[in-house]
Parts: C-alpha cells; sequence; structure tokens
C-alpha cells in the first residue's frame, strides 16, 4: 500500500471512531468535562509541585513505583500509603528500605474500595487515585465507588486527586471523565487543578 494512502487511510478511522465517540456521548447524555476554574497545570511534575507538602498521602491503586517515587520526590510526605494491585518485589523492597515513611498495603484490584475502610475518616491530607484505567477497562461505577469511598477519608480542605481524566478515541476510558464529572455535581464541589498532559490529573478540594 502507498505509505500517503496508508496514512490517509488510518486519519480517517481514527475521525470516524471519534466521531462515533461524540455521537454516543450526545446519545447518553453525558456531561462533557467540566472547566477548571484554576489554570491548567503544564504537566505532571508540576502537578505534584502544587500538592501539599509534609502531609499524609495515599496513592491508591499502584501497579508500578512511578507515582509513588513522583510523590516522594517531588511533594515530601509526611507519611505515604501505597495501596498496590501489584506484588511485593524488589521495587517495593527498595522503596521501603530508602524510605521509611512509606508504608504499603497489597490488595485486589476489586477490593479497591474496602482498602479505605482501614482507615479513619479525615485521615489524610490527599488522596492520589490511579487503577490504571488505561490497561483493563473499568466501570465507571467502580471509579466513582471509589472516589466517594476515598473522598471521606481526606480531610476537610484536603485533596481528592486522581489520573487517567481524558476522552481517547473510543469510550474505554471515558468512565474516568464521567465519574468524576457526576462526583463534582452531586456533591457540589469543582475541580481545582488540572494537567495538561495526556493522561491528566484533576483534583479536588474538599469543603
Amino acid at each position: 500500500m502507498d505509505v500517503k494512502l496508508y496514512f490517509l487511510s488510518s486519519f480517517l478511522f481514527l475521525l470516524s471512531q471519534q466521531i462515533s465517540c461524540l455521537n454516543e456521548i450526545d446519545k447518553k447524555n453525558i456531561k462533557l468535562p467540566i472547566e477548571s476554574p484554576t489554570p491548567w497545570i503544564k504537566s505532571k511534575v508540576e502537578f505534584w509541585k502544587e500538592m501539599p507538602k509534609n502531609s499524609i498521602v495515599a496513592e491508591v491503586g499502584s501497579l508500578t513505583m512511578e507515582n509513588a517515587e513522583e510523590i516522594l520526590l517531588y511533594c515530601k510526605p509526611k507519611h505515604l500509603y501505597v495501596v498496590s494491585f501489584g506484588k511485593n518485589n524488589s521495587s517495593y523492597s527498595y522503596i521501603c528500605e530508602n524510605n521509611a515513611q512509606v508504608t504499603f498495603i497489597f490488595i485486589e484490584k476489586k477490593k479497591s474500595g474496602e482498602a479505605a475502610n482501614l482507615f479513619e475518616n479525615n485521615f489524610f491530607d490527599w488522596v492520589y487515585i490511579d487503577p490504571s484505567f488505561r490497561y483493563r477497562p473499568v466501570k465507571y461505577k467502580i471509579i466513582k465507588r471509589d472516589l466517594n469511598n476515598w473522598f471521606d477519608k481526606v480531610r476537610p480542605h484536603g485533596i481528592l486527586a486522581g489520573h487517567d481524566y481524558v476522552i481517547p478515541i473510543g469510550l474505554r476510558r471515558f468512565s474516568v471523565v464521567r465519574a468524576v464529572n457526576e462526583f463534582v455535581l452531586e456533591r457540589k464541589l469543582e475541580i481545582s487543578f488540572l494537567s495538561t498532559d495526556y493522561w491528566a490529573s484533576f483534583a479536588i478540594m474538599k469543603k
């Protein structure tokens, strides 16, 4: 196949998928992303730098150590609880050995919401939810359940944050945006700030 024809056909296919996505959104009367009331943060690193320092923090849904390492580097937490769907291995051991303020909790992915019950209400300064939506399809109801469960564990004026606030081609990851938007509207809250990287992060301040 001619290279130009190949790229043209690929572009048309992607465009058709995006149109299909928007049509599906319209049919379901789903609200599109809420406009952020503050400037968008330029990158995930800048997002971390906006988060409170010297805080009690939870990262929920860790499969790799990327977020935990970045939180330790940029946010300097007083204590970091990592709720992981992975297995205890050398990378976790390395983090623990070099960071006394880190506690790992290993749990099945389907029980991510139950992990919140291990903590008292208003325990955390902020929580970051990242159940790696890009790798496995997760229904928005499960995401919304986790938002509600972990929100109660955040102190007043603390922050509930998360990852993958994005509408890519197709609907398989749209569930995050829908769950977050419904959660914010129902609780009469606002999205405090968003990052502009493709797998955008969101932050919601608790009143």
